[in-house]
């Protein structure tokens, strides 16, 4: 069985959060507000297809809530920051680490989030959250 944290080492939002919380206390200098941006529009998308195929308002509800906390706060919070090509560059270093996780991990990126969006959609099947969205919603 693995464990919780290693299964939240799988989701990227989580990644971006943290890199948030590093340069909101300077720890670092690179700002996360392009890939933060990106990763908006993507669970923007991803919502999208989860209300066409999920019929669980509170499900939906539960994810928007997410989004919010981890995207839409932290963006607002750095809204008039300057992106540089140095935070281009390491937001797509992060990127690639990121993916290189996955990788070490045996996981495909495209049958990750296919199978992640299933699991959403389908959460009420599950026995055991894979994240935190998937586990507010079985308790």
């Amino acid at each position: 069985m693995k464990s919780v944290l290693e299964s939240y080492s799988y989701i990227f939002s989580y990644w971006l959060f943290v890199w948030y919380l590093l340069f909101i206390f300077n720890i670092t200098k690179y700002n996360p507000k392009l890939i933060l941006q990106f990763a908006l529009l993507h669970n923007i998308i991803v919502l999208i297809y989860q209300m066409l195929m999920n019929e669980n308002i509170c499900a939906n509800g539960i994810f928007i809530c997410g989004m919010i906390y981890l995207k839409v706060i932290p963006l607002y919070t750095i809204k008039d920051t300057k992106v540089n090509c140095y935070d281009i560059r390491v937001s797509v270093l992060v990127y690639l680490l990121f993916l290189g996780w996955l990788k070490i991990r045996n996981k495909e990126l495209f049958e990750f989030q296919l199978n992640l969006m299933r699991e959403f959609v389908h959460t009420s099947k599950r026995d055991s959250p894979t994240t935190i969205v998937s586990g507010l919603m079985n308790k």
